[in-house]
């Protein structure tokens, strides 16, 4: 089971400060981190998932299912209720995230209230099936990596670089809006947008509104922490 705990809190991160400009590094919190696991198809998914309040007498937990590679699951906002076997059955909250591990039976996965829609992303690497995701990319280096998903916080007038990857990245606006510059220009992005970016290049991230905060996948070069 993989929680937030109170320093994964959006205070405090280097990127804040005003008008500074922060490496990748030292503006992002890692919220789950694994090394991309060898066999795995080259390629990765991200679906933007709505779902609806759970029925007054829900079903019972299916007979499951497996991915050959990692699952991110992140609760955007409302409550699902998710079980990973071994594990017993868990509710995450909005902010809350958790990994489904290669292999893994996922039991049940369900949304934990009678009232309220829940959205969440899933960001999953590997063969997805029929499945259509909203963001799907092609890996093009599997040597050495691992799968990570960050959380980044800006403060008004704040901007971070993201160094240049071989495979392609994928962003999530949680909340305010930000501008990237490439290469043939700026784009802004609104609390919401979910985009994937080639970076084969280094890339700007800059906040010019009210604090924002998003998330970034990213399959790339396995960091000096993993390798310990």
């Amino acid at each position: 089971m993989v929680r937030p705990i109170a320093a994964f809190l959006l205070s405090g991160l280097g990127a804040q400060l005003y008008g500074q400009t922060r490496t990748m590094e030292e503006a992002a919190e890692t919220l789950m981190r694994v090394p991309l696991p060898s066999g795995t198809a080259p390629t990765y998914s991200v679906f933007n998932v709505t779902s609806q309040p759970a029925p007054e007498n829900p079903p019972a937990p299916g007979p499951g299912h497996t991915h050959e590679g990692p699952v991110f699951v992140y609760v955007v906002s409302g409550k699902m209720e998710s079980q990973i076997e071994p594990d017993a059955p868990e509710v995450y909250s909005s902010g809350e995230f958790f990994l489904e591990a290669p292999g893994r039976v996922h039991r049940l996965f369900r949304n934990a209230s009678r009232i309220d829609v829940a959205k969440l992303l899933t960001f999953q690497v590997g063969y997805t099936g029929a499945a259509t995701p909203h963001v799907k990319a092609t890996l093009k280096n599997m040597m050495g990596q691992e799968v990570r998903l960050s959380r980044l916080s800006l403060m008004r007038g704040a901007s971070m670089e993201l160094r240049a990857n071989e495979n392609p990245e994928t962003l999530y606006v949680l909340e305010g809006r930000i501008e990237i510059e490439y290469a043939d220009g700026a784009k802004e992005y609104a609390a919401g947008s979910l985009f994937s970016t080639a970076t084969a290049t280094k890339i700007k991230i800059k906040n010019s509104s009210e604090p924002a905060a998003l998330l970034l996948f990213q399959v790339s070069e396995r960091s000096a922490q993993s390798k310990e």
